[in-house]
């Protein structure tokens, strides 16, 4: 209970500088609307490259899932493979470039090369709506080694790698899932491109790193597992939950900031009965002393 006292003390004290208290409302303020606007520009982007896709399709095909994701397969490679060629090995430094990397980064440069194009395709696919997953492929032993993304069409997950633009056609013309793709490599490499890298050869999936972050990562896992059940916690994507992370970043910092208002506002007013308190002071004594 002592502990917990000191905190509390500690943290009226803190709340109660009131230049640290303006500084951080300051910040706050200045660290949403950057949030806000870089979002709101991330969601134009996006939505205009949506609507350059509706363009070149006819009404019918905007009505078939296959078609859209097929468009938006096309869009991304030819977008992330001209600006890889563009920016190539240069060595981009900064907190955007080497920390937070938005998706915006990845359209722009292509610096991530397969989890460039699949990140730039799952928010595209976002526009028309259509579910999303990314899957970490093993690679010479290594998961992570590929990102494919997987769209959900016509009820299944359909395997799709935007960088280089491959989608699989199973023998009834569909495209096809992870599961299939890897029971029969032997029939579905014979689609892949010239230039293809023959490692990747679909042998096992992952869509979570669950170690990625020590401690927060398999704590997160386990609840999510008494919550969710095993099953979902092997084939949920955190990071389509992030994909948009100045969207993140601000709905994060709002309830950072109405938190702190409130305990502003708590601390506030309580305030003048404490002052109203220490006023009575010399009154109290005096009446205890019997000179009232």
């Amino acid at each position: 209970m002592n502990f917990l006292l000191r905190i509390r003390q500690a943290a009226g004290n803190l709340f109660r500088n009131h230049k640290l208290t303006y500084f951080l409302h300051g910040l706050f303020v200045f660290g949403l609307f950057y949030a806000y606007t870089e979002n709101a520009y991330e969601e134009q982007l996006f939505g205009a490259i949506a609507q350059n896709v509706r363009s070149t399709m006819s009404t019918e095909a905007l009505k078939s899932e296959d078609s859209i994701v097929n468009k938006c397969l096309s869009m991304t490679h030819y977008l992330e493979a001209r600006r890889r060629k563009i920016f190539g090995d240069t060595d981009l430094k900064g907190f955007k470039a080497e920390i937070l990397q938005p998706v915006t980064f990845d359209l722009m440069t292509g610096k991530g090369a397969c989890g460039s194009s699949s990140y730039v395709m799952g928010r595209l696919l976002r526009e028309f709506d259509i579910p999303f997953r990314f899957g970490q492929m093993k690679a010479k032993g290594i998961y992570g080694g590929h990102i494919i993304i997987e769209a959900y069409v016509n009820g299944k997950w359909r395997v799709l790698d935007p960088l280089y633009e491959l989608k699989f056609i199973d023998e009834k013309g569909q495209l096809a899932g992870f599961a299939d793709i890897q029971s029969h490599w032997d029939y579905y490499k014979q689609q892949v491109p010239v230039g293809y890298d023959t490692s990747y050869r679909y042998e096992d999936v992952q869509y979570t790193n669950w170690n990625k972050i020590p401690v927060i990562m398999p704590a997160f896992k386990q609840i999510l597992s008494w919550v969710k059940g095993e099953e979902y916690v092997k084939t949920v994507s955190v990071r389509v939950w992030v994909l948009s992370k100045y969207k993140v970043i601000f709905r994060v910092g709002i309830t950072l900031y109405l938190s702190l208002l409130l305990i502003r506002l708590y601390l506030y007013r309580h305030k003048p009965l404490k002052k109203a308190t220490e006023l009575l002071q010399p009154i109290n004594k005096k009446f205890a002393a019997g000179l009232w």
